[in-house]
């Protein structure tokens, strides 16, 4: 059988008004206690023979078995309750926060939100309840967080609207971004390309509908081979355009691997070859082992391999190619060799990429006809130091600085550009038209350095124009370089010189004119 409350919603706020007028603290509220030990507080709903329903402040209804309780208290009315009470009666700031100190150390949390609303709704500029609510001050404005964020986000966007920027799929992007990507192309570089170009200048040939990796079965396939006659393990690792086999660790294998990758990349990017450019397949197999007996090993295995001393005047190619610090070949299998030991990793590397672009220009347009020394350096230099870093392949040995300069200084190419700014100045470097006509053992440390700098001027004006006169120097390989390069250029390379040293040491601005003694100017 239910039984009634003892008092009404009449009594409730007498009691509650007693209290407060009488500076006697509320003793709770509605409790249940069960034999367990556990006491729940909030509004008995109901109870009854069998079970006892009670709506608790904090926690939902519960319903108890009549057999688990151990008292039922409805003397005191529930929390809620006397925070309803609290709150119509309180008119004013003060007691409004009186009534937040009450909620907060009788439990509540969720609603003291609503208490802090009804403070700034009195006063406005209450810092407490603001900061209470997270609200933020910006200027004399008080924001909540959504306010705030919009804000935030109207400012952002005016922003990037004045940049000339647009929103394309919730990024920022320039309007011809947005153009490019509209159209299904992607981002390489500075480049807006097609997905297979995106995939094809990464050493990627579409199959069905994935992308796998040109040569990467017959790189695989090789390995086995190359350790055995080389005498040394040797690792495989896949590149775009190189299939590089190295007996380094693997953080200096990583490193060779991504150097290749990063001037291959940078290649392919400047001269974008094309179907005409007879590039399709040409992959350079690199190879790179500790020390210099195994990589002596490796040139007289790709001599072999290749006829190459069956060739006219290659008789002793084997014997001084192992000699020297590395080797490159192209044709008609495109490689390049090196080792480690007592080098160091970054010449290694420096020296592999340099030899790299050597490889990749000279098989680029094919025909049978090595590139100009100076053409071919300046832009070895100019992709590995883009791509890689500064340069330490074929700066060590080299002669030629004008005046008796430290050839030292000229082996630090991150020095380069203040170097040849003072040659230039002292009017000591080579006339462009004879750098072009300078043979590979002719080139001084000065002469490469500049290559390097010409070449990169011209990329940086105007690759476009750049990449024309290469292409000339292919398809018109009879013709000297100057011939060609008037006909991109629209000049000679006596005029080109001239702009060349006018962008390397710029000319002062004029001096203003001294105003006479005594009189103001």
């Amino acid at each position: 059988m239910a039984l009634s409350r003892p008092h009404g919603p009449r009594c409730v706020a007498a009691v509650l008004l007693c209290g407060a007028l009488l500076g006697v603290p509320a003793a709770g509220a509605d409790v249940v206690k069960t034999k367990d030990g556990k006491t729940y507080e909030g509004r008995v709903v109901s109870q009854d023979d069998a079970t006892v329903v009670v709506d608790t402040t904090f926690d939902g209804r519960k319903e108890l078995p009549r057999a688990t309780v151990a008292s039922v208290d409805t003397s005191v009315p529930p929390l809620r309750d006397q925070l309803a009470f609290r709150v119509r009666d309180a008119t004013d700031v003060p007691a409004l926060l009186k009534a937040v100190d009450w909620a907060r150390s009788k439990g509540f949390k969720d609603e003291l939100a609503d208490l802090w609303k009804k403070v700034v709704a009195l006063e406005p500029q209450n810092a407490k309840a603001r900061k209470a609510l997270g609200h933020v001050k910006v200027g004399d404005r008080w924001m909540t967080p959504e306010e705030k964020a919009a804000a935030d986000a109207a400012a952002d966007e005016a922003a990037m609207r004045a940049k000339g920027l647009v929103l394309h799929q919730g990024r920022w992007v320039t309007p011809q971004e947005k153009d490019a990507l509209e159209k299904g192309l992607v981002k390489d570089g500075d480049d807006w390309v097609t997905e297979e170009v995106f995939h094809r200048r990464r050493g990627e040939r579409k199959v069905g509908d994935a992308w796998v990796r040109v040569g990467e079965g017959e790189g695989k396939a090789r390995q086995a081979h190359l350790a055995k006659e080389v005498g040394v393990p040797l690792e495989y690792v896949w590149s775009p355009r190189a299939d590089v086999y190295h007996e380094l660790n693997a953080t200096e294998g990583q490193a060779l691997v991504d150097a290749c990758t990063a001037v291959t990349l940078a290649f392919e990017r400047l001269l974008k070859p094309g179907a005409d450019d007879r590039m399709e397949d040409v992959r350079v197999e690199v190879v790179v082992p500790h020390k210099a007996p195994a990589y002596a090993r490796y040139v007289q295995l790709f001599a072999k391999e290749q006829g190459i001393l069956q060739m006219a005047g290659r008789q002793e190619w084997a014997s001084q190619a192992s000699r020297l610090r590395s080797f490159w070949w192209t044709d008609p299998k495109c490689a390049v060799g090196a080792y480690l030991f007592p080098n160091t990793l970054d010449a290694v590397r420096s020296n592999v990429a340099h030899t790299l672009v050597f490889v990749l220009l000279n098989r680029y347009r094919f025909n049978y006809r090595f590139t100009s020394p100076w053409l071919s350096e300046g832009l070895a230099y100019h992709l590995e130091m883009a791509a890689v870093g500064p340069s330490s392949s074929f700066t060590i040995g080299r002669a030629g600085i004008p005046g008796g300069g430290d050839p030292q200084a000229w082996q630090d190419t991150k020095r380069w550009p203040e170097l040849l700014r003072s040659i230039v100045l002292g009017a000591q470097d080579t006339p462009l038209p004879r750098l072009a006509r300078s043979p590979a053992d002719g080139l001084s440390l000065v002469d490469l350095a500049k290559a390097w700098s010409v070449i990169h001027w011209l990329a940086e004006s105007d690759p476009t124009k750049l990449k024309a006169f290469l292409d000339l120097t292919k398809t018109q390989r009879d013709e000297p370089d100057e011939t060609n390069f008037k006909q991109v250029y629209g000049f000679d390379m006596r005029e080109a010189d001239a702009k060349w040293r006018e962008h390397v040491a710029p000319a002062p601005p004029p001096t203003p004119p001294t105003a006479p003694r005594g009189k103001k100017p």
